[in-house]
């Protein structure tokens, strides 16, 4: 309601540089907490958060290379996956949780990235286990 509008800025497209921003810091994160002794990472692209609105063609009105088609919006979860994936090493499991049932094609889109992306490096990025829950 009226309330809590007051409490959130309107909302506003991100800039490029900050979706490169933010793509890095996924990755940091994920490597400061394997670092502080977590034995895996959790992308979590469901319930509206940044990976899931960046996912939704109801959320994300882009028109550049982050919005628009499935492909482009699935972009930004795909190089979170890959930053983290770089900052973690290959034997650090990621689980990616993604609302199958809200963007269903997204979610199939999803799991196939990973299954190609350990397919294609399995000796360079992924010899870790991936774990895909939705």
């Amino acid at each position: 309601g009226p309330t809590l509008a007051k409490a959130f800025a309107v909302p506003r497209a991100l800039t490029e540089a900050e979706i490169h921003d933010l793509i890095a810091r996924f990755g940091r994160a994920a490597a400061v907490a394997v670092e502080a002794g977590f034995d895996g990472v959790q992308i979590h692209g469901a319930h509206g958060y940044l990976v899931s609105q960046f996912l939704s063609p109801h959320h994300n009105r882009r028109e550049d290379a982050w919005g628009g088609g499935l492909e482009n919006r699935a972009r930004f979860a795909r190089a979170v996956l890959r930053s983290i994936r770089d900052n973690v090493g290959p034997r650090v499991p990621i689980g990616v949780k993604i609302n199958s049932v809200t963007v269903p094609e997204i979610a199939i889109s999803i799991i196939a990235e990973l299954i190609s992306v350990r397919r294609e490096n399995t000796r360079r990025l992924v010899e870790g286990p991936i774990t895909v829950e939705s």
